[in-house]
């Protein structure tokens, strides 16, 4: 036994691939294995729904479009640690984020994603990338 064995799962980023790591290690670990979800926003936001603010008079209420974590998680035992990563420690095996530090044993990084343009002409120069809902309400 390492001294790794003991440490959790740390998953960065709590969106579609940092969520589905989380819960399919905890589903098949059957919770065993310690597992922590770290984001610096506390709601996961539903990004390929986000063409429908414009939908919603006055795009006031978010709960459509942004899930809080606590509820996307409840069912499981995945925990969630809010902050924002500033650095990884691979010998300290340990993730510095602006409001503290977290040990792992093992890491799974899931930041982010950008737009594939895929090389069509003028696709990334006339095209909106909505990533944010306050990016989303700009736009409706």
């Amino acid at each position: 036994m390492s001294p790794a064995d003991d440490l959790p799962l740390v998953v960065l980023g709590a969106g579609y691939a940092g969520l589905t790591v989380a819960q399919e290690v905890d589903r098949r670990a059957r919770g065993s294995l310690p597992t922590v979800l770290v984001d610096r926003h506390p709601v996961h936001v539903l990004r390929t729904e986000l063409y429908e603010v414009g939908r919603l008079a006055g795009g006031s209420d978010v709960s459509a479009w942004a899930v809080p974590l606590s509820k996307v998680l409840e069912r499981s035992s995945v925990s969630y640690r809010q902050g924002t990563v500033e650095s990884i420690d691979l010998d300290s095996r340990s993730v510095r984020l602006d409001t503290g530090t977290v040990p792992y044993g093992q890491p799974a990084i899931g930041l982010g994603s950008v737009a594939a343009f895929y090389h069509v002409p003028g696709a990334e120069e006339f095209t909106e990338q909505v990533y944010r809902l306050t990016r989303a309400r700009q736009l409706a």
